[in-house]
């Protein structure tokens, strides 16, 4: 019995280190598990994170290419004004142009005038000076020629002929 026995204890060594060992193995396999329960809830946070990054960089994308739309439409306004701008400026200078020369052509036309009249004023002082002389020879004239036509016409109405009188006056002019 003594081999019985010593089998028995053999086999309850046995046991005790196969239970030891399974009990390290359980504690093993209960550590593994809460690691992998880390490692599941930590790979949950990850695809959480990597889904949020995932939706923020599509909305960053979005966002991106409706300011890129927006700047485009900006870019096209600013370009028509840009346009529109030099249309109005090439219009601006012509009609800079045009008034410059009509400017050019109305300072020609004043200078003409200007001299035109000079020489109206020149021409009017002349006929001014002349009317004045031929004016003072009239007066003159009429008044040495018509002395003795009135010398003539008071003697004549004296002696109630006046039909000479006109007579005469006609010759005179």
């Amino acid at each position: 019995m003594e081999v019985l026995q010593e089998e028995v204890f053999s086999l309850r060594e046995e046991l005790k280190r196969y239970s030891s060992k399974q009990f390290s193995l359980i504690q093993e396999l209960d550590h593994k598990e809460i690691e992998l329960e880390k490692s599941t809830l930590s790979m949950e946070k990850l695809e959480d994170s990597f889904s949020s990054i995932a939706l923020e960089s599509q909305f960053e994308l979005e966002s991106m290419r409706l300011d890129m739309m927006a700047l485009e439409q900006s870019l096209f306004e600013a370009k028509k004004i840009q346009e529109e701008t030099l249309d109005e400026n090439n219009k601006m200078s012509s009609s800079i142009e045009e008034l410059q020369v009509a400017l050019q052509d109305t300072q020609k036309t004043i200078l003409s005038l200007n001299e035109e009249n000079r020489e109206l004023k020149e021409k009017l002082d002349a006929a001014s000076k002349t009317s004045k002389i031929s004016s003072l020879k009239d007066g003159y004239w009429l008044e040495n020629k018509d002395r003795p036509l009135l010398d003539t016409q008071s003697s004549l109405s004296e002696h109630g002929n006046n039909s000479t009188v006109v007579e005469n006056t006609r010759y005179i002019f």
